[in-house]
């Protein structure tokens, strides 16, 4: 089912890591914890003003007490979203000792915050504040609604709000807009037709089912890791022409979920993207399971490709004629790009015609690559880098010369390893 490699989704940045849906949590997920993308959740306050928290009312998670809907954003954003948060419980268990709580009273100013941060990364924050603190990170926003309550007039206030906040300015390209709901995804998707979507719950349902199709068309199958009896990933997975157009991402659903077995399972279901409560932990099992990040960079230094390589021969007459053959290596599968240049000087004196280009470093380019040879199983070549014809004539009569060879590689997620880049004198 998937072509990429598997999303790390921080879901409310990780709520077993850092304080739920916090600023912090969300900045922490991605340079400290491994995240590729965000997940958070959005609700109305009485002043229509959209908050990124994940309960109905902030009695769980703060100092506070009350519903979201009732509170202005004032009231919200001065309480303490970090006062109840213990790490790796995940619950916010209100019984621990005062200890238990390492980030209680930053919001608030009773103790300091960490380097780089401030007391209001403690806050519940305005949605409005994360799109402009990560402007270019991916982001999967959901219009919360209660399950078991009758809200759907709630949510659907909701996804107007969240329409108007994306529509001004357009905030398009990374985003995913998700709801349970299908009345307030529709009405989301009126207002905001260019903003991608996830599939409701009953659309999701009736589209496996053969029973419906999904509208608003969606980009992304969101499904429980579990349903009853049922695992959504793997019947999406039997589902093989969903492949062609649609993500599968899934989330974890208590603190015993987080952990090699299960990542691994989820994975070999084909999901794209796993939306986790712990995503330094998904990360370190990422990174020994070789998994990439989504556009195909190492996910940490022990995923960094190293390579070596050097001229096979020094020989002046074999590289006018053939080739200079030069040996590479990596340590996965690669391929290399060559460029063969001289110094203007040079190559003015022979008469050979070239303008140094900045991507060329101040050098002339006389020559590229003539021919590849695997040496090895994918990440062993030997390239035969030569002289362009016209100019290989201008050099016969030269009995040694300075030429710089360049090798530019790329391995096979298409992640650019480096250069190799050299001065070889060569001789008859």
């Amino acid at each position: 089912m998937r072509d990429a490699e598997t999303m790390n989704m921080a879901h409310q940045g990780g709520e077993l890591e850092a304080p739920s849906s916090t600023l912090f949590a969300f900045a922490t997920a991605l340079t400290d914890r491994g995240a590729d993308t965000l997940e958070m959740d959005v609700r109305a306050t009485s002043d229509d003003r959209l908050v990124v928290i994940h309960d109905a009312t902030v009695n769980r998670t703060t100092d506070g007490t009350g519903s979201v809907k009732d509170m202005t954003l004032a009231q919200i954003q001065a309480l303490d979203a970090a006062h109840w948060f213990s790490p790796g419980t995940g619950q916010y268990d209100h019984t621990l000792s005062a200890d238990s709580y390492p980030f209680r009273g930053i919001r608030t100013g009773g103790k300091l915050a960490p380097p780089s941060f401030v007391p209001n990364d403690f806050r519940i924050p305005e949605l409005r504040e994360v799109l402009d603190r990560f402007p270019g990170v991916p982001i999967n926003i959901e219009i919360k609604t209660t399950s078991g309550v009758g809200n759907e007039g709630e949510a659907d206030r909701t996804a107007g709000l969240l329409a108007e906040a994306l529509n001004q300015p357009k905030r398009v390209n990374g985003i995913i807009v998700a709801s349970l709901s299908q009345p307030a995804l529709e009405t989301f998707h009126a207002a905001a037709p260019d903003v991608p979507v996830s599939a409701s719950a009953a659309s999701m349902v009736s589209y496996i089912s053969g029973s419906g199709v999904l509208e608003p068309k969606p980009v992304a199958l969101q499904v429980p890791m579990r349903l009853g009896s049922e695992d959504p990933p793997a019947l999406i997975k039997a589902l093989d022409p969903l492949s062609s157009f649609l993500a599968v991402h899934t989330w974890t659903e208590n603190p015993e979920d987080e952990n090699d077995a299960v990542y691994a399972d989820l994975i070999s279901d084909g999901v794209d993207g796993i939306m986790t409560m712990a995503p330094g932990k998904l990360a370190d099992y990422l990174c020994r399971a070789g998994e990439r990040r989504p556009d195909g960079s190492p996910r940490c230094a022990e995923q960094v490709p190293t390579f070596t390589a050097k001229p096979a021969s020094h020989s002046l007459k074999k590289f006018l004629k053939s080739g200079l053959p030069i040996d590479a290596n990596c340590s996965v599968e690669c391929q290399a790009i060559v460029a063969v240049r001289m110094k203007p000087a040079r190559a003015k004196a022979l008469g050979i015609k070239g303008r140094p280009r900045p991507i060329d470093y101040g050098l002339v380019q006389i020559g590229v690559v003539r021919k590849v040879a695997p040496t090895g199983v994918g990440s062993s070549h030997r390239y035969w880098a030569g002289i362009y014809k016209n100019h290989a004539r201008r050099m016969a009569k030269v009995k040694k010369i300075k030429i710089n060879f360049d090798l530019r590689f790329v391995d096979s997620h298409g992640y650019w390893m480096g250069s190799w880049r050299r001065d070889v004198t060569l001789h008859r």
